[in-house]
């Protein structure tokens, strides 16, 4: 019934936690900075990172001529809702979720040296008409190695509390289409969630983008890999980008956005858009199994409540590793 060599079972045992991501420093070099009343920029030599004011983010990271980014990493907590997500769903809906926008109410340098620089970004997490949902801190700061770190601080208005669970808590960007290659250190190779990761394993595992989507007939939210240390995603030629984080954290690399696939009703209605959407998140909210069965457990759960986490990146040339 199957051909040689087949794997029937699998166990992993856990001896010693992994701690950190174990990604080597690389040597420092100098950094300048320019400011405008629109931007803030950040060169290196290894390339340059232009923050905008109005954004809140950083809107273009060239390196070697080669834009990495489309729409920098921010704060956020929508996913598309699943099947399973029947018992909260109307909650996220009148909670307007997935209208929330950054409303930026200052973007300043608060450290600025020969070999790095830190911009600060203060803004509301918000949707029309609502409070806001996060008073959200935001530092960026580029060393002279060409790395750039992001740490967030987010502060949970009183009315958010009130719900059961958050679908996730993280950062959002976009990264150019032809970034068509997930590499990761962590739990896969399939998709895995908080509450169903027993089957997976940890390990290093490379997938193309259009394969980390689970083929669900009705679209919702899919790919999600726990337990992650690091990410590389990469095109074929040129420059990618590596993000890793001392604590673990969830990745998906969708080549659509979590509004298109919350839009969508047929899978047909889904074709790969010009960008890859990067999701990498500090906490992701379990499935359960509310369609025919419990919600999930409580420790699956993502309250509204006061977050500290960082993510580092770093350009890498395609198709060398970490």
């Amino acid at each position: 019934w199957a051909p040689a060599g087949h794997e029937v079972a699998r166990c992993q045992v856990c001896i010693a936690a992994p701690t950190g991501a174990g990604i080597p420093a690389v040597p420092e070099g100098r950094v300048a900075v320019t400011e405008t009343d629109r931007t803030v920029a950040v060169a290196t030599e290894r390339g340059e990172v232009v923050i905008d004011r109005v954004a809140g983010t950083i809107t273009s990271w060239v390196v070697n001529g080669q834009d990495l980014i489309v729409v920098g990493p921010q704060l956020d907590l929508f996913r598309a809702p699943t099947d399973n997500d029947a018992y909260v769903r109307e909650a996220w809906a009148k909670a307007r979720l997935d209208h929330l926008a950054h409303v930026v109410r200052s973007c300043v340098v608060v450290e600025r040296s020969e070999t790095r620089a830190t911009v600060e970004v203060r803004s509301a997490l918000a949707a029309p008409a609502l409070r806001p949902a996060y008073e959200v801190v935001t530092r960026f700061t580029v060393d002279g190695s060409g790395d750039v770190a992001v740490q967030i601080e987010a502060t949970p208005g009183a009315w958010l509390t009130t719900l059961e669970t958050l679908p996730r808590i993280g950062l959002t960007m976009q990264l150019p289409g032809t970034f068509g290659q997930v590499t990761w250190r962590g739990l896969g190779p399939h998709e895995n969630y908080p509450d169903r990761q027993e089957s997976a394993t940890y390990g290093t595992w490379s997938r193309a983008v259009l394969e980390m989507p689970a083929p669900y007939v009705v679209p919702q939210d899919t790919g999600n890999r726990g337990g992650a240390r690091w990410v590389r995603v990469e095109p074929e030629h040129g420059t990618g980008l590596l993000a890793w984080s001392d604590e673990p954290f969830a990745v998906k690399a969708l080549p659509w956005t979590a509004h298109e696939l919350d839009r969508a009703r047929h899978t047909w209605e889904l074709a790969p858009g010009p960008t890859t959407v990067l999701a990498l998140d500090h906490r992701v909210a379990g499935l359960g199994s509310s369609i025919c069965g419990p919600a999930p457990l409580e420790q699956y759960l993502v309250p509204a409540q006061p977050v500290s986490f960082m993510v580092h990146f770093r350009p890498v040339a395609a198709g060398t590793g970490t």
